[in-house]
């Protein structure tokens, strides 16, 4: 693949199914922070869960990050724990096609559609910068160095430019970036929700904002992935609003919430995470 192209995630994480709930898997090295995203990782798990309940919709994913998994082949297993008329429950192990062991697992919940009370918000944050008001997380013609923020536009909508040189005062441990894919992810004239996992595994920058530039570069593997599908959207662009809402003795806790432009909670997801010092 040209270097220079932007990366389709929907081609990059699709799954063929070799039989007795097996699929296989090639990533490439598109979407990495230092390793493979967690959050792309897990959306290759929920295309073989998915594959295994096309009456489906998915609803709620826990993914557990057990070792690190290079890009390349992979092999997904799923396995159905429950089948239900409105719910189905199943489980997913990734691992890569040279390796014995599990790389991350995830179970899932996916439903159909039922009669109930509607209830939900409807509104961005009010200090959120708008989309067009937002700066670049980047400088314009600058290469990130991290190779999934090439594959999407981000946009700064609370906090600063965190993964820039530039200089910024510890402050709340909060932090707003708007994004789209630069490959529309869309099926149906819907936003995939299966491309929601990627975004929702972008919740470090909120520890970065409170601990300020000062600090020695950190980074934050995930320990865990928990994400609720809430609602679709037509909309390419989502506000991904993370918290931290606890750091100590080398853990830290965050959330985020996806909303798009009409301020509609699309996603919310939380997870735990390692705090180590940035590799050089």
């Amino acid at each position: 693949m040209d270097s220079d192209r932007p990366a389709d995630l929907g081609a990059d994480t699709a799954v063929r199914a070799v039989g007795e709930g097996r699929y296989l898997a090639t990533l490439p090295p598109s979407w990495d922070f230092f390793a493979p995203s967690g959050g792309v990782l897990t959306t290759i798990a929920l295309r073989a869960m998915q594959a295994e309940a096309p009456d489906f919709r998915p609803m709620a994913s826990t993914t557990t990050f057990v070792r690190a998994v290079p890009s390349g082949p992979l092999v997904v297993e799923v396995t159905r724990l429950r089948e239900g008329n409105v719910a189905t429950q199943l489980r997913a192990a990734l691992r890569h096609a040279d390796a014995d062991e599990v790389g991350l697992e995830v179970t899932a919940t996916f439903v159909r559609d039922r009669e109930g009370p509607e209830v939900g918000t409807s509104e961005l944050p009010d200090d959120a910068r708008s989309w067009d008001d937002a700066p670049p997380l980047f400088a314009p013609n600058a290469r990130p160095r991290l190779s999934f923020f090439r594959q999407v536009e981000g946009r700064i909508a609370i906090g600063a430019p965190v993964f820039t040189s530039a200089r910024f005062d510890p402050g709340p441990a909060r932090y707003a970036r708007w994004f789209r894919y630069l490959v529309p992810q869309r099926i149906e004239g819907r936003f995939d929700a299966l491309a929601l996992p990627p975004l929702v595994d972008t919740m470090p920058a909120a520890l970065v904002m409170a601990v300020g530039s000062e600090h020695p570069p950190i980074f934050m593997p995930s320990l865990d992935l928990t994400m609720h599908f809430l609602a679709e959207t037509t909309h390419d662009r989502l506000l991904c609003v993370s918290t931290c809402r606890s750091a100590s003795k080398g853990y830290a806790s965050c959330d985020i919430e996806l909303r798009d432009p009409e301020g509609v909670l699309v996603a919310f997801g939380t997870q735990t995470m390692i705090v180590r010092r940035q590799p050089r």
